[in-house]
């Protein structure tokens, strides 16, 4: 499981052509983890997009993790299932997912991110470093109360938040294993510039 650079969808305002397009676009230049997260899309919407989007990450490797919806994970045999606060369970969703699935958790504090580990998330989100337009309620969170979620757990964590090429440094020594982004990708004029650029410095300040 490669998190160091972990793209979340967003699909307003584009065509569903140039929604694949660009995701594949991002896959080519490196990468290596996608989070299909569509909250207004009906259920079978999301499941076929789900299918089609499976398709095109396992082309290069990558797997494709649901946001939320546990169920679609085994309807579509997604990757796995990255779950918030207000989702199931993380226990619930690996006695139903079984051991071969990922399941990512959503932690913001020490007892958030240790009760993650020990109910068996193989990784956690932590954030916000910057308030942002796609989760305009998140808590934003200083670098130091982030490395002190990060070092209290050995499972590994993802940056998210605000983040992108001009302000990704502020990682450095937070001990993450990756960022997560979507704006910084699916809304970049040249996504093969920006995600190798990302890359290259997600490389150099992770922990």
């Amino acid at each position: 499981m490669d998190l160091s650079l972990y793209l979340i969808t967003d699909s307003n305002g584009l065509s569903e052509n140039e929604f694949y397009s660009r995701i594949e676009a991002a896959l080519k230049a490196g990468v290596t983890m996608v989070q299909l997260r569509e909250k207004e899309l009906k259920d079978r919407d999301l499941y076929m997009r789900a299918l089609k989007l499976k398709e095109i990450c396992h082309r290069y490797n990558v797997p494709l993790i649901m946001n939320d919806f546990a169920g679609l994970v085994l309807a579509a045999n997604l990757d796995g299932v990255h779950l918030g606060a207000n989702d199931l369970p993380i226990s619930k969703a690996r006695e139903l997912l079984g051991e071969g699935k990922i399941i990512g958790a959503t932690a913001k504090t020490v007892e958030a991110a240790q009760a993650a580990e020990k109910d068996g998330a193989d990784y956690f989100g932590i954030g916000a470093f910057f308030a942002t337009d796609t989760k305009t309620d998140a808590l934003v969170l200083t670098p130091a109360q982030i490395k002190e979620v990060t070092s209290s757990v050995s499972i590994p964590a993802v940056g998210i938040g605000g983040l992108d090429a001009e302000n990704i440094d502020i990682i450095e020594g937070c001990n993450l294993k990756g960022v997560a982004l979507s704006n910084a990708i699916m809304r970049s004029d040249d996504i093969e510039k920006t995600v190798k650029e990302l890359k290259e410095k997600i490389l150099r300040y992770r922990g």
